[in-house]
């Protein structure tokens, strides 16, 4: 069914359906030996998660397209009915916008990461957050780097952005080098001499000291990636005649949801970690869906557990957000994640995801890995979309 036969659909019946998209970045799993080989999904405590899916239909769903990597930004497009094919200019121009950065030539993501190792030409990268560093001692380094480097913007602790008119390639995300020797993987000379400098600059910085003797890993290096333009998304409403919002903590789909003429609030307490403020963002879903005909809840705490490895702290994210996911069973939902972060790999996989679309008929299903495998499967997330709000 076809869009222009769905709005004559709701028009003729008279129904306002309300939807809402509840996504768990990075959620799905492979069976871990310490949980007796299940996934953190399967061991999570979700009676909340159960009930929904005995009237819900639960399979499997292709979001990473043919030809691009298992990432957030195009899984996420992909997901709210935006083709990566057509629309994709890098991720780091869509987090650009939720900041409010105005510049031009080129963006890229810089994280702050940890490095060790005896000397530059031989560091190893261990952790792609740097402990998680806070937004006040990411501020501090950031304002070292400009005194000395400029071209940096201050983003969320660990996540900031970098413009410049060089265009820098062969670029790779950090969450993906975990544990392997940098030197291999800054095949353009302009930005080895960049990385170089931010290493020299930021080694022996007064906050990493601090943080050292705090038992964290210190913010050492930045890695810049996903080289973008500033992005252009057709309207949300114009394209599917819904009214739609973003609910999340992380530039990158703040922006996307920007990009595409959806609110977008800010939600207090809202950290892109397993600690965030889970019932104001569910409460804000609440009342946006009595303006809105559809609302998009990101969450972003699994990924960064699968990308630590914690299969707890995955486990715990679930448990919080099925405690609090119980008021929408009045509205057509769906639940599922962007694309597997498994524990033991500690980076994206392309494998289907498991989805659960909740439209009030009895099904007695089970959601989880395993059980979705045994239903529908989707080749496209374009095509659940449409399904989804027809």
């Amino acid at each position: 069914m076809d869009i222009l036969n769905t709005i004559v659909l709701r028009i003729f019946f008279g129904e306002k359906m309300k939807y809402i998209i509840v996504l768990i970045d990075g959620m799905a799993d492979y069976p871990v030996k310490e949980l007796g080989d299940k996934t953190p999904l399967e061991s999570a405590y979700t009676p909340n998660i159960n009930w929904y899916a005995r009237y819900s239909e639960v399979g499997t769903v292709k979001t990473t397209p043919d030809g691009f990597k298992a990432a957030s930004d195009v899984c996420n497009m992909n997901i709210l009915g935006y083709d990566p094919k057509l629309y994709y200019k890098g991720r780091a121009g869509f987090e650009a916008i939720s900041l409010g950065i105005r510049t031009v030539g080129y963006l890229y993501r810089s994280n702050f990461v940890t490095v060790k190792g005896e000397d530059f030409s031989s560091l190893e990268l261990i952790d792609n957050t740097a402990s998680l560093i806070s937004d006040e001692e990411a501020a501090i380094l950031i304002d070292a780097l400009n005194k000395e480097i400029g071209g940096f913007h201050l983003g969320k602790g660990y996540q900031n952005i970098f413009s410049s008119e060089k265009s820098y390639d062969y670029l790779i995300g950090p969450h993906d080098i975990l544990n392997q020797k940098i030197k291999g993987h800054l095949k353009n000379d302009d930005l080895y001499k960049l990385i170089e400098k931010s290493y020299k600059m930021l080694n022996h910085h007064p906050i990493n000291k601090k943080r050292i003797e705090r038992g964290l890993h210190p913010a050492n290096m930045i890695w810049l990636w996903s080289k973008s333009t500033v992005p252009s998304l057709p309207s949300f409403y114009e394209k599917n005649q819904l009214k739609g919002a973003v609910i999340s903590s992380t530039d990158l789909i703040r922006g996307i949801g920007i990009a595409a003429s959806m609110t977008a609030p800010i939600i207090k307490g809202a950290t892109g970690t397993v600690n965030t403020n889970y019932k104001g963002k569910f409460d804000e879903a609440i009342r946006l869906l009595k303006t809105h005909d559809f609302v998009f809840i990101h969450f972003e705490g699994a990924d960064e557990a699968g990308h630590r490895g914690s299969f707890m702290d995955k486990i715990k994210t679930i448990e919080y957000i099925d405690k609090y996911i119980s008021d929408f069973s009045e509205y057509k939902l769906l639940l599922l994640p962007d694309h597997y972060t498994p524990v033991s790999v500690r980076t994206h996989t392309k494998d289907p995801v498991p989805y659960m679309l909740y439209n009030k008929v009895k099904s007695n299903n089970i959601y989880n890995e395993k059980e979705a495998k045994k239903g529908k499967h989707y080749d496209n997330a374009l095509d659940l979309f449409w399904d989804f709000i027809k």
